[in-house]
């Protein structure tokens, strides 16, 4: 953006707007499919429901704290990670104090739009759908929701921001970029608001402003009409029971028979074999059950699957062949940082899969606890896993970018050996602490790593991964400087370089090994 600014003043405006308009449009779609996602569990699975709507009640109290409880439980996440992007728009355009206050307000009143159209749609689809069912299909929708914005994105082709020879054709780029959004996006009249702080003409703010804050308002009010006239055939419906694939009564060999369906946990069943005795074996076994059982968890399997190759295809799709010196530094950079996106890609898994895999366990804990076994070999159980598809996921995603970036084995070997360090680092802190802060009373999984544990455990794997990237930076542009000059390291070099690739490893060492430690007197404390 700066780059742009200094070649023209107009490019630098006309980007922020649309990239603005461009980012809360993506918001916006995110916060409606979890407005839906969220509205199903709250509003139809909640085992309060029975009691709330026996109590003399009203029926819009009921559905005024439901919307609430969705609205807060829907948009936090988003807002937590999507402010720091605005915060910067506002230091690199040296906005007025103003611009901070407003800002708050205008999210505020944006996130009540996508996720009372959630709620909205929610009701009418559950009226004539089972709810248990309609969750499994708003996943496969959501799939598809992200498949499409990723569509609209990769047509905009962002990589070309990055290429010089794309900066002589500025003029034509501003004609096209100039081009009128449509009035009616909530997201064009949330950019609008904000427009002005940023230079971009004088505009109306409070006019998009109070536009905004009506329409979320007529959502709430259109969703309590739906929810008078249908809410009540819609929870009669979510009290009807779901297809079970297979129960706990059922064979073995039956079991074993949709383990097979599964390759992956067949690899990890493989393995424990090889490496554990009896206890670990039974104990692998019913962790790989209950994934399998819940349709919450391995349901999301396309989803990742897409995020993977969404990604690599974005690694594939740079322009880093420039043929200069520049543009060789350019691309080890960028095959050093992408070590740390593929750290952040295993955190955001782990948080999801990983960090509830106690809690998993849910009431039935107990047995966990009579069973003639210590909680260590529970806790590193699951750890171990847990830690092979991390392991697996890892050298997938660094061997198969490294390879599209063109690299030289070197890089190859930091990229792959640091995401080992990370898989298994990532692995015990996101199974230590969900074992430290365990929820077995959660009605939903989404509870636990949503929860501001949940964040706690984000907070410290960001920490790792910067800390680990940082340590690595020394080293690694020591290796990059003594490849470009063609001279050999010095032995004080060596050790320099060795030393801090021994900082590394503890430091992932001490991630794995404390909040494991921490876990394990946590469970033996429950």
């Amino acid at each position: 953006m700066s780059r742009l600014q200094s070649l023209s003043p107009d490019a630098g405006r006309i980007l922020t707007l649309k990239g603005l308009s461009l980012f809360i449009l993506i918001s916006f779609f995110i916060l409606m499919f979890s407005g839906i996602i969220t509205a199903i569990s709250r509003f139809y699975l909640s085992q309060e429901l029975p009691m709330l709507l026996s109590f003399p009640v009203s029926r819009g109290k009921i559905y005024a704290a439901k919307w609430i409880e969705t609205l807060i439980s829907a948009s936090w996440m988003v807002l937590l990670f999507g402010i720091p992007v605005f915060f910067a728009f506002g230091l690199q355009f040296l906005v007025n104090a103003w611009y901070y206050p407003w800002l708050l307000f205008i999210l505020a009143v944006f996130v009540t739009i996508p996720v009372g159209i959630g709620i909205w749609l929610t009701i009418l689809i559950m009226s004539v759908l089972p709810a248990r069912r309609g969750k499994s299909l708003f996943v496969f929708l959501g799939f598809l929701i992200f498949a499409l914005l990723y569509m609209l994105v990769r047509f905009m082709r962002p990589e070309r921001l990055i290429n010089p020879e794309w900066f002589a054709n500025l003029t034509m780029f501003l004609a096209g970029m100039q081009a009128p959004a449509s009035p009616f996006l909530p997201s064009m009249w949330a950019a609008e608001a904000l427009g002005p702080f940023f230079h971009t003409g004088e505009g109306t703010p409070v006019f998009y402003a109070v536009l905004l804050a009506s329409t979320g308002a007529a959502m709430m009010v259109f969703g309590y009409w739906t929810f008078e006239a249908l809410y009540a055939a819609g929870w009669l419906k979510a009290q009807e029971g779901k297809k079970v694939f297979f129960t706990l009564s059922e064979t073995s060999v039956q079991n074993r028979r949709w383990l097979s369906i599964f390759g992956i946990c067949r690899i990890i069943r493989f393995l424990i074999y090889k490496m554990s005795g009896k206890v670990r074996r039974g104990l692998s076994e019913k962790d790989i059950l209950l994934f399998i059982r819940d349709e919450g968890q391995w349901s999301q399997i396309p989803l990742l699957v897409t995020l993977i190759v969404i990604y690599l295809f974005s690694i594939k799709a740079l322009p880093l062949e420039w043929g200069t010196l520049v543009g060789l530094g350019i691309k080890y950079m960028v095959a050093f940082l992408n070590i740390g996106l593929v750290g952040v890609v295993m955190a955001s898994i782990a948080v999801r899969f990983l960090y509830p895999s106690v809690s998993l366990e849910g009431r039935a804990f107990w047995l966990i606890r009579t069973a003639p076994i210590s909680i260590r070999t529970f806790l590193w159980n699951k750890f171990l896993v847990n830690f092979i598809p991390m392991l697996f996921l890892t050298l997938l995603l660094t061997g198969i970018s490294t390879f599209f970036l063109h690299v030289k084995t070197w890089m190859v070997m930091i990229s792959m050996g640091t995401g080992v360090l990370l898989a298994a680092s990532i692995t015990g802190l996101s199974v230590g602490m969900g074992a430290a802060y365990p929820n077995f009373e959660a009605e939903n999984l989404s509870q636990v790593s949503t929860g501001l544990r949940g964040t706690y455990y984000m907070l410290l794997a960001l920490l790792l991964i910067l800390s680990t990237i940082a340590l690595e930076s020394v080293p690694t542009i020591g290796i990059f400087l003594g490849e470009v000059s063609k001279e050999t390291l010095l032995t004080r070099a060596k050790v320099v370089i060795g030393l801090f690739f021994a900082a590394v490893l503890l430091l992932n060492m001490l991630f794995l090994y404390l909040p494991m430690r921490i876990g394990e007197r946590r469970l033996e404390g429950e």
